[in-house]
């Protein structure tokens, strides 16, 4: 029976004719050579080694790149049938990854134990597995364990020159080496390789091809080869005189065959499941490695990975990690947008609705941003130039387009119709024809300012944009000018040069340009290159400049004539920053750099400038411009990665508004609207009826203290607040743009911490700092009133309450490394309290209860949550292993409405998710949510489960997407297009038939 497993194996790659290599064991006839450090000869086919069988499962290790599963597999069937006896399964053991091992998400530790476990390795090289980071892993591995013993190279495609001075294969002359056999000393003789890159299409029918995968077989046998190849014939023979045989018998067993057949199917049925499932482990596996940001290759890849291996996998649901995975690691990515070339230059029209890219390919695009979600070809391409365009910028009304290239020359298109774009007038050249660099309009649109490669500056008179003509001479320094800006009202001009400096120019007089006051030093020395971007904040007063020296400086600009000196650099990024940008209100820069990654910078306060979140990560390739949408809720970015990027910024910029640490956050029942309570004194509420675009929902709450901790009765209609000041303060939130205080409720004995309805909304219990809690009767809300005397809880202080959704449990929590449990089947009358052991050293920060109130969930200092079975809440007891990932104490845990999914926010800054479909056996769910500058202080699901709040000491509020956002049609809307056949053959498997990913997206033609 043919095995299963071929049928889902890693891409294979087209073989190509090579000229010979000297030295090599290629030709026919010619003897395999004497290997110095192989293992001694095993005993004679058939009669193996017990002692050495008991401590080596594969007699070989093959090791090969996904495009290179052809030739592989024809290796593998060589060595099982070469020299083999008849009844003898295979002649010799081979490991092969895509048919030894069903599905695992610890691939590399299942490889490692078949390395260990054989007694040669063999690889397969060629370009593809020069490339491959697995197969260079795999090798370096067998060298460190193993040495060169037993090392044998097969060569499929490409070329191999051995240095022998050197010890290894020439870099320069070795294509289809890996890195690892690159490396000086890397190998202290040459090892044994065999050229098969000639013998396709590789069928052991071919003797030539026969014969080489003998000369491999040989020395595992421990056989010469001569004695293996008559072995080998003289067991075909055998082999076909017993077939014989067996074919005069075969009438009689035919019954028999029928119901092996059909045990067959079964089986074979199931290894076809194991061996996708397999793949799919395998696509996941690579997708994550991408997404964190281990691997840099294509997100598109990625995104193909993790659906291909949804769709083959039995069990859909299984992708359900994975899924998440990729949603939260693109949660600020919009669209991707595959080009054909890099992209140098990238701008956005006025209105919003379109987007010019330019790149190496000497041609200009436009793109439809009418919906930005589904960004679309405008058109054809905008041709013309003969060279590299490096600039494009659109004129304030959006009816003209200029473009700079290194063909010397500045086109301008007319934009009047964007679906129906043409050349305006005739090229624009300077008098001396140099390659253009730059071009950017004034705010009026009079003037067009376009920087040489000679470092000038030349004016342009935009009035009539069909015959623009020169103004005055160009600006030059004694450096040239690499970048330029202009003010927003146009009287001021920013060039950068490319020593480091920047020069303001006075254009009131276009046609008598002058320098305005001194350079401004933007780079500590003259040397480490030059002033890149430069932009203007929309209100003038701000000057940003991105440099050389992987540094953005901003200068104070009130007084144009007496620039402010800079404060310290905004660092960060560790590669030249190539361009600059301002949003639309000011409040935001963004910087684009050679790092592959943007920055996006708090300038709410120019003054004091701060990081917002972690960078935008998704190219691979240096980010030469950065432009935000008029609206300033998407950020378009072009890189050498030959792709623009469409950033969400409602998802990459938090909710901002506090000026301290934001204690908690808590959803209205409706979930319309989310409060925040900040060590600012305040409680903020936000406009949550869309989701995708949340806004401040009027003036802060005012208190007298920081606000530990914030909850919505669940009328909606009441807010309670903690605070510092020894109270509980209550709100009234019937209409939420004009809240009221109701009152405070002083609840003594200290700062309270936490505040909690119960699910009726006629109680609520506060937690103060000095270990009570007091339970408030609100059946009216406008008179409330304490409930019996005060509980006494937790030693030290208390950090949390919590009701089940029964109410008839409190729970509370604080330093003592304890759980109090309260029976409040008698709300007047608690029950004394359970105390349950929940941390070893640290401080229990945060408690809940699942929404069927069977499960409890515990935050602590000891860097854990915990699960507590609460079926009989009068004998709680531990459910399943205390989940430990985060490496820092742990401040707060919320269930999902659904209760599949525990979020937990941390100090080491992340949340993470956690799956908990069997709450005995919780697993993380995607990887760890990074965004958050500081310690994450606490953790919120909306009611309807599809957004997660989290609040942070960086004084800010982030929302994520949840599982719930985990769909074919969310990963799919960052494509534009389906991934082609020739990808699918390449990354996923040429052997599974292609499927189309995304319904509603188009399939490209190879």
């Amino acid at each position: 029976m043919t095995d299963p497993y071929q049928q889902f194996t890693r891409p294979p790659g087209p073989p190509t004719q090579q000229p010979p290599v000297p030295g090599d064991y290629r030709s026919p006839g010619y003897p395999p050579p004497v290997v110095a450090g192989f293992p001694p000869p095993p005993l004679p086919i058939g009669q193996a080694n017990p002692a050495q069988a008991s401590r080596m499962e594969y007699d070989a290790f093959l090791s090969y790149a996904h495009r290179d599963k052809e030739v592989t597999s024809a290796i593998q069937k060589g060595l099982h049938q070469i020299g083999r006896r008849v009844g003898q399964l295979r002649a010799l053991r081979v490991f092969r990854d895509d048919t030894n091992l069903t599905a695992n998400p610890d691939l590399w530790a299942k490889i490692t134990e078949a390395l260990d476990g054989s007694r040669f390795m063999i690889v397969v090289l060629s370009p593809q597995s020069a490339a491959s980071h697995w197969v260079n892993e795999e090798i370096k591995h067998w060298l460190e364990h193993h040495g060169h013993q037993g090392l044998m190279l097969v060569l499929a495609e490409g070329q191999l020159q051995w240095n022998a001075q050197q010890g290894r294969f020439d870099p320069e002359h070795s294509n289809a080496a890996p890195p690892v056999l690159t490396q000086a000393g890397s190998l202290p003789t040459e090892p044994l390789y065999i050229d098969v890159s000639g013998s396709a299409p590789w069928e052991l029918r071919s003797l030539l091809f026969r014969d080489k995968v003998t000369s491999l077989a040989a020395p595992i046998h421990g056989k010469p080869k001569d004695a293996l190849t008559s072995d080998d014939l003289r067991e075909q023979r055998r082999f076909r005189r017993l077939r014989r045989v067996a074919v005069a018998g075969l009438a009689v067993l035919t019954v028999i065959a029928v119901v092996a057949a059909s045990i067959a199917f079964v089986q074979r049925s199931k290894a076809v499941r194991e061996a996708r499932d397999a793949l799919a482990a395998q696509l996941d596996t690579e997708a994550s490695a991408v997404f964190s940001r281990a691997i840099a290759d294509s997100d598109i890849h990625a995104l193909a990975d993790t659906l291909a291996a949804q769709r083959i996998r039995s069990d859909p649901a299984a992708s359900r990690a994975a899924f998440y995975t990729a949603t939260t690691a693109l949660n600020t990515t919009r669209t991707i947008i595959p080009t054909t070339a890099s992209v140098s230059s990238v701008a956005v029209s006025p209105d919003g609705h379109t987007l010019a890219s330019a790149g190496t390919g000497a041609t200009i695009r436009l793109w439809n941003l009418t919906d930005p979600a589904h960004p679309a070809p405008l058109g054809g391409p905008l041709t013309g130039h003969t060279r590299v365009v490096v600039s494009v910028a659109f004129s304030p009304d959006g009816h003209t387009l200029a473009s700079a290239s290194t063909d010397s020359t500045i086109r301008l298109w007319n934009l009047t119709d964007p679906a129906h774009p043409g050349p305006l007038g005739q090229p624009l050249q300077v008098s001396i024809p140099v390659p253009m660099h730059n071009v950017t309009f004034s705010p009026d649109g009079h003037i067009l300012a376009a920087i040489d490669s000679i470092g000038q500056t030349s004016l342009w008179d935009m009035r009539d944009p069909a015959h623009p003509g020169l103004l005055g001479p160009a600006l030059t320094g004694p450096v040239p000018i690499v970048s330029a800006a202009f003010s927003p009202d146009g009287r001021t001009l920013a060039a950068g040069a490319l020593n480091g400096t920047a020069q303001l120019w006075d254009i009131s007089d276009p046609a008598h340009p002058g320098p305005l006051g001194q350079a401004l030093q933007v780079q500590a020395g003259v040397d480490t290159g030059g002033v890149n971007s430069m932009a203007f904040s929309p209100d003038g007063r701000t000057l940003a400049a991105g440099s050389a020296d992987a540094t953005v400086r901003l200068w104070d600009l009130t007084d144009p004539a007496h620039p402010e000196p800079p404060g310290g650099p905004l660092a960060g990024h560790t590669g030249p920053v190539l361009s600059v940008a301002f949003s639309p209100d000011g409040h935001t820069l963004a910087s684009g750099s050679a790092d592959a990654t943007i920055r996006l910078w708090n300038l709410t306060d120019p003054a004091h400038p701060a990081p917002l979140g972690q960078p935008l990560q998704g190219h691979t390739d240096s980010v030469h411009s950065v432009a935000f949408s008029p609206d300033g809720d998407t950020l378009a970015s072009g890189s050498d990665d030959a792709t623009i990027r469409l950033w969400n910024l409602d998802t990459a910029i938090p909710l901002r508004g506090h000026i301290n640490t934001v204690e908690s956050v808590a959803f209205s029942p409706d979930g319309h609207t989310l409060a925040s309570g900040s060590a600012d004194h305040s409680v903020r509420l936000w406009n949550l009826t869309d989701p995708a675009h949340p806004a401040p929902l009027g003036k802060p709450l005012a208190g007298n203290g920081p606000v530990r901790g914030v909850a919505f009765r669940p009328d909606g209609h009441t807010l309670a607040s903690a605070s510092n000041d020894d109270a509980v303060w209550l709100w009234n939130l019937t209409d939420p743009t004009n809240p009221a205080l109701i009152g405070r409720l002083l609840a003594g004995n200290g700062p309270v911490f936490g505040v909690a309805f119960s699910p009726d909304g006629n109680t609520l219990a506060s937690a103060a700092l000095v270990n009570t809690v007091q339970l408030w009767n609100l059946t009216d809300p406008a008179h409330p009133a304490p409930l019996g005397e005060s509980l006494q809880g937790p030693a030290g202080f208390v950090f949390t309450v919590a009701f089940s959704p029964d109410r008839h449990t409190l729970a509370a929590s604080g330093v003592d490394h304890t759980v109090w449990l309260w029976n409040l089947t008698d709300p007047a009358h608690p029950a004394p309290p359970s105390p349950v052991r929940a941390g070893d050293t640290g401080t229990v920060y945060g408690v809940t209860f699942s929404p069927d109130g069977h499960t409890l969930a515990s935050a602590d200092g000891d860097h854990t949550v915990r699960l507590w079975n609460l079926t009989d809440p009068a004998h709680p007891a531990p459910l399943g292993q205390p989940l430990h990932s985060h490496t820092n104490a742990v401040h707060s845990v919320a269930f999902s409405p659904d209760g599949h999914t525990l979020a937990s926010g941390s100090a080491d800054a992340t949340v993470r998710l956690w799956d908990l479909t069997d709450p005995a056996h919780p697993a993380p769910l995607g990887q760890p949510l990074h965004g958050h500058t500081g310690p994450v202080e606490s953790v919120a699901f909306s009611p309807d489960g599809r957004t997660l709040a989290s609040a942070s000491d960086d004084h800010s509020v982030r929302l994520w997407p949840t599982p719930l956002d985990a769909t074919v049609a969310a990963l799919c809307s960052k494509l534009t297009s389906n991934i082609s056949h020739q990808d699918w053959h390449n990354w996923i498997s040429p052997s599974i038939g292609y499927i189309t990913l995304c319904p509603d997206l188009p399939v490209p033609q190879n």
